[in-house]
C-alpha cells in the first residue's frame, strides 16, 4: 500500500542485510505516513477526521447545548487533540453553519467565521461562540453501542468513531491529503442520501446515481458516464458552474462553486480590459460580487472571460478514500453505503444487546419483588425478620427463592418498607419492562427496518432541499493563450538589501534580459533566486526588498549576486575553507531560495572569483603566514565546504588571490615549501612584496 501505511509490511520486508539505521528510517516513516492516513488526513466511516470528532464529542460530553466562547471549547479539546490550538479552531470553525462550509452543520456559531468563498479568516477564538446544533442529535444517538479507546496521553478516553444516525460521509465535503495518498469526498443531499441507503437496504441496489450537492448552491453540469464512475469505483470528474444575473451593464454573481475563492475571480476580472469597476458587495442576504462592464456590448465578452479564466466554471477529482476498520479503502458510493450500513448494524446491535442486558436485569429485580409481594405470608415474614437483622432479611429471602439472584436479593434490601408498597404500581412497571424486553429483541431480529425507519425521520425532520441546481448545458472554452512581452534589456543592482532594475547602464550594474534570474548569495549561505520581471522600476519607487521578495529573515548581508548562467564561482572563508557556487545549476523554477551550508564561518570581505586556467591560490593570513595551494577545487559543483589550506586556531586568512606558475617564481622561489599549509617566510626566502601588490590589483 502506498506511503508504507502498513508498518507490519514493512517491517517483515526488512531483513538482516538491511543496515540498522535504514531499518529505523524506514520503520520511522512508515510510523509517520501510517499516523497521517489515519490520524489527521483521512475520514472515518462515520464522516469525521479525528480532529472534528474530539471536539463534537467534548461538547456533547460537556453538554454546550448553549453559546460558549470558542476559546474554552479548543481549552478542552487540547485534553484530546495533541496538535495544538489553531488547528482545533480552523477545524471548528469549518463545522460552523455560517460558513457555508457544510450541508449539514454540527455546530451554531456566532461572531465572524467567514465564509468558505472568501480567503479572510474568522474571527479569533476569543471573539466567537459556538454550541451543538439541532443536527448534532444524530451523531450521539447511540453512544452505549461505540468503542472507546485512550487518548495520545492515555488520561482520557475518546470514541473511534461516533454512533451517526445517517450516512455523514457522503453528506458534507471532504478533502485531506496523507502520505501517499489522497481524499475528496462530493457532498450529496440528505434526503436523496438517506433514500439511496433505504433503497440499498429493501433491494440490494441504488437505480438512480447520487447527483452532487454543495451548500454554496451554484449548478452541477450532469455527466451521466463519470456518475457513473463515482457510483462504482469512487473516482469520476464533476463539473460545477456559479450562477449570476445582468443588471444593467454589470454582470452580478449570486452563486459560486463550492471550491471557488471569490477574491481570485475579482482579482482576474480586473485585469479584463472590458471590465470597469470590480466589487464586493456581499452582507448578511449572502453573496453579491458585482463586476461593472464599459458598454453593455462587451458583456458578452467578459462572460467569457468569467468562465473560461476563473474558477466560476470548474471541474474537480472525486476520490473516495475513507478509513474502514482502521485500513484506508477507495471505493464507490455503493460499496460505501454497503459498508456504512453494515457499521450501523455493528452499533445498533451492540446497544440493543446492552439495553436488553439491562432490562433483563430490572425483570429479574422487579419479578422477585412481585412474587414476594404477592404472598402476604412470605412478606410479613420478611419483615418481622428484617426487624431482627439484615442477615436474617438477606437469609429468608434466599430460602424463599433460591432462584434469584444476589443482585435481585441487595436491590430489594436496599429499598425501604414504605417505597416496597403499591403492588399495582410495580406490576404496571414490571409489564413496561416486558414490554421494552420484547421491542429490544424485536429490533435486534430487524435492524435493517430499524435503519430505514430511523432515516425516514431523519428526512422529515431535518432533510432540506437541493442547493445545487443539476444542470445539462455545458460550456466549454479553449484557454486564451496570453501573448508574452518579448523579453528587453535592462540592468540589476543590489545596494543595502534593496533591488533595482535599470534600462540604461549605471555603474556597479549586470547587464540582463527581463526574463532571466539573478542568484544573491548571503552570509548566512543561502542562495536567493531572483525574477528579474518581477523587480520594481527604479524610477518613482525605492526598488525591491530582497528579505520580503525571498521570504528570508533580515539577517544578513549581501556577499554577491549574479545571472544565472553556466558559471562558477568559488569563495573563500577566514578559516581556509572554499566554497564552489555553480551558478547555472543552483535550483528548480518553483523555489525562491536554497541553503547551501549550515553554520559556515564569515567569508573574507573581499571574496574572489577565479578564472579557470588560473593554477593556483596564494594565501596570506593576519599573522604574516604565507600558502600555496593547487587550484583543483574549483572542477568541483557542490556547494559544501572544503579546506584549502591549514590555518591555526588563532590565525586567519586576510588575503587571497589566484596566480600562475610564472607568478609564483617571480613572488617566491622556493614556493614548494609553502604548498598546502600556511607558514611563516624562512630564512634565506625573500617575498617579493612589490609583485605581490601587482597580484591583488586583479582581484575583482
Amino acid at each position: 500500500m502506498k506511503g508504507g501505511i502498513i508498518v507490519s509490511k514493512v517491517n517483515s520486508d526488512m531483513n538482516e542485510n538491511v543496515p540498522s539505521g535504514l531499518r529505523t528510517l524506514i520503520k520511522g516513516y512508515a510510523d509517520y505516513a501510517s499516523e497521517v492516513v489515519l490520524e489527521r488526513a483521512i475520514p472515518a466511516i462515520d464522516g469525521l477526521k479525528p480532529s472534528q470528532r474530539r471536539i463534537l464529542y467534548t461538547m456533547y460530553k460537556n453538554k454546550n447545548t448553549r453559546l460558549t466562547k470558542s476559546a474554552n471549547v479548543v481549552g478542552e479539546v487540547m485534553k484530546l487533540h495533541p496538535h495544538g490550538d489553531m488547528s482545533i479552531y480552523d477545524t471548528l470553525v469549518r463545522l460552523t453553519d455560517d460558513g457555508r462550509y457544510m450541508n449539514v452543520p454540527y455546530l451554531t456559531g456566532k461572531g465572524s467565521f467567514s465564509k468558505v468563498y472568501f480567503t479572510e479568516k474568522a474571527a479569533a477564538s476569543r471573539y466567537t461562540e459556538c454550541m451543538l446544533s439541532p443536527q448534532s442529535k444524530l451523531l450521539f444517538g447511540e453512544m452505549n453501542g461505540i468503542d472507546m479507546i485512550p487518548s495520545y496521553d492515555n488520561k482520557f478516553n475518546e470514541p473511534l468513531c461516533l454512533p451517526v444516525a445517517f450516512p455523514t460521509i457522503l453528506a458534507n465535503p471532504t478533502q485531506g491529503i496523507a502520505v501517499g495518498m489522497a481524499s475528496n469526498i462530493p457532498a450529496y443531499n440528505m434526503i436523496e442520501l438517506n433514500n439511496a441507503v433505504i433503497e440499498l437496504i429493501e433491494t440490494g441496489t441504488i437505480s438512480k446515481p447520487l447527483a452532487p450537492d454543495y451548500a454554496t448552491g451554484s449548478v452541477y453540469i450532469r455527466d451521466d458516464d463519470e456518475l457513473a464512475k463515482i457510483m462504482k469505483k469512487g473516482k469520476g470528474r464533476i463539473k460545477l458552474r456559479g450562477k449570476w444575473h445582468v443588471e444593467g451593464k454589470s454582470i452580478v454573481i449570486d452563486e459560486v462553486p463550492y471550491y471557488t475563492n471569490v477574491d481570485a475571480i475579482g482579482k482576474v476580472m480586473n485585469e479584463d480590459p472590458n471590465v470597469l469597476d470590480v466589487r464586493d458587495e456581499s452582507d448578511f442576504n449572502g453573496l453579491r460580487l458585482v463586476i461593472e462592464c464599459r458598454s453593455k456590448a462587451r458583456m458578452e465578452e467578459v462572460l467569457v472571460v468569467l468562465l473560461r479564466d476563473t474558477q466560476m466554471q470548474m471541474t474537480i477529482s472525486s476520490n473516495i478514500s475513507v478509513i474502514i476498520n482502521n485500513k484506508p479503502r477507495t471505493l464507490g458510493i455503493v460499496e460505501l453505503l454497503k459498508e456504512w450500513v453494515k457499521f450501523r448494524k455493528k452499533v445498533l446491535q451492540k446497544k440493543y444487546r446492552l439495553d436488553l442486558t439491562s432490562v433483563q436485569y430490572e425483570i429479574q429485580r422487579y419479578a422477585f419483588l412481585l412474587r414476594l409481594l404477592s404472598n402476604k405470608e412470605a412478606f410479613d415474614n420478611y419483615i418481622e425478620n428484617v426487624k431482627k437483622s439484615e442477615v436474617d432479611g438477606r437469609t429468608f429471602l434466599r430460602s424463599f427463592d433460591k432462584t434469584t439472584t444476589d443482585d435481585a436479593i441487595d436491590w430489594v434490601m436496599g429499598l425501604s418498607f414504605k417505597s416496597i408498597s403499591n403492588i399495582g404500581q410495580k406490576q404496571k412497571h414490571l409489564n413496561d419492562l416486558y414490554e421494552q424486553e420484547k421491542q429490544i429483541r424485536n429490533n435486534l431480529n430487524n435492524l435493517d427496518r430499524v435503519i430505514c425507519e430511523q432515516l425516514r425521520d431523519i428526512n422529515a425532520k431535518y432533510g432540506t432541499p437541493r442547493a445545487t441546481e443539476i444542470g445539462t448545458d455545458d460550456y466549454v472554452f479553449n484557454k486564451a493563450e496570453k501573448e508574452k512581452p518579448a523579453p528587453t534589456k535592462c540592468y540589476i543592482q543590489i545596494k543595502n538589501k534593496f533591488i533595482y532594475k535599470y534600462q540604461t547602464y549605471v555603474n556597479g550594474a549586470i547587464e540582463c534580459m527581463s526574463d532571466d534570474y539573478i542568484l544573491v548569495l548571503d552570509s548566512q549561505s543561502r542562495l536567493l533566486r531572483i525574477k528579474v520581471e518581477e523587480v520594481e522600476n527604479y524610477r518613482g519607487t525605492p526598488g525591491t526588498y530582497l528579505p520580503v521578495y525571498a521570504g528570508v529573515p533580515d539577517d544578513f548581508e549581501v556577499i554577491d549576486y549574479h545571472l544565472e548562467e553556466d558559471a562558477k564561482t568559488s569563495y573563500f572563508y577566514k578559516d581556509g575553507y572554499v566554497s564552489v557556487v555553480d551558478w547555472g545549476k543552483s535550483m528548480n523554477n518553483r523555489r525562491k531560495m536554497r541553503v547551501l551550508q549550515r553554520a559556515t564561518s564569515q567569508f573574507i570581505n573581499d571574496a574572489i572569483a577565479y578564472l579557470p586556467e588560473t593554477q593556483f591560490v596564494v594565501c596570506y593570513t593576519a599573522q604574516g603566514k604565507f600558502g600555496i595551494v593547487r587550484n583543483e577545487f574549483m572542477e568541483k559543483s557542490a556547494t559544501a565546504r572544503t579546506k584549502l589550506i591549514g590555518v591555526d586556531t588563532n590565525d586567519y586568512v586576510k588575503i587571497v588571490c589566484g596566480a600562475t606558475m610564472e607568478d609564483l617564481l617571480k613572488l617566491l622561489p622556493n614556493f614548494n615549501n609553502y604548498m598546502g599549509k600556511c607558514k611563516k617566510i624562512q630564512k634565506g626566502d625573500t617575498l617579493n612584496i612589490d609583485y605581490f601588490k601587482e597580484m591583488l590589483k586583479r582581484v575583482r
